[in-house]
């Protein structure tokens, strides 16, 4: 199981230049590090996806919209224009939002569990 596997990260420096002091400071701050570029990127593709959502609700309002003027009894080179006018962008808000959600989400995703698998690997020095 690829998710139980731990993450080790050793941070060689010379023997006699090693504090014990420094190394927890270091190791604090490398911890606040990955959780903070974690929930970056956790945040980041959840606006994304929500970005598509709404992509998505906008095309599927203009497709139910470019049916929906059909139904009028006025001009017809009117309401084929109208039609034409809404269907468009409606099926390019749908296509955009299942590329943001589907697509753009996932180019960001390989950041996000690099920092994920960070979050509790195991930091250690070495002397040489």
């Amino acid at each position: 199981d690829k998710e139980n596997v731990g993450f080790e990260l050793t941070i060689s420096c010379p023997k006699e230049k090693r504090k014990i002091n420094e190394e927890i400071n270091i190791k604090k701050r490398l911890k606040e590090h990955f959780i903070m570029h974690f929930f970056e990127r956790e945040k980041e593709i959840k606006k994304i996806k929500y970005q598509g959502i709404k992509w998505i609700l906008f095309g599927i309002c203009a497709v139910v919209l470019s049916v929906l003027i059909k139904t009028f009894d006025h001009d017809p080179l009117i309401i084929s224009l109208v039609e034409a006018i809404m269907l468009i962008p409606g099926w390019f808000g749908i296509w955009e939002g299942l590329g943001k959600i589907f697509i753009t989400a996932k180019e960001k995703s390989p950041e996000y569990q690099f920092y994920k698998k960070m979050l509790n690997c195991r930091i250690n020095f070495r002397g040489y």
